[in-house]
């Protein structure tokens, strides 16, 4: 099964159904998630198995984020921008400037 560690807050967003998607760039193992996939999220001993309902892609978060509301991505923040930042803090400036992120819609 795909595992990846989340931030705290993110993860009990998830198990809450807050969250839909978790965002995450395209590169190394991300580069080979499939639609249907179960994976395992966790954080310390707190832990959620979904499935990839939905992989969505674009070049920019504020492309990604045309496609589906910021909110559903990152609930705890009250605007888009915020959002951005947010998760801009988490790549380097390269990686954003040549990777593509991917949304990947958890049910």
């Amino acid at each position: 099964m795909f595992t990846i560690r989340v931030n705290g807050r993110a993860l009990k967003h998830i198990i809450k159904g807050t969250k839909n998607y978790e965002i995450r760039l395209k590169r190394g193992v991300f580069n080979n998630i499939t639609y249907d996939m179960p994976i395992k999220l966790f954080n310390g001993e707190i832990s959620t198995i979904k499935k990839i309902s939905n992989i969505i892609e674009a070049d920019t978060l504020d492309e990604l984020f045309s496609i589906i509301d910021y909110s559903m991505a990152t609930p705890y923040f009250s605007d888009k921008s915020e959002a951005i930042k947010h998760i801009h803090n988490f790549y380097s400036k390269n990686s954003i400037k040549i990777k593509k992120f991917i949304a990947l819609n958890l049910v």
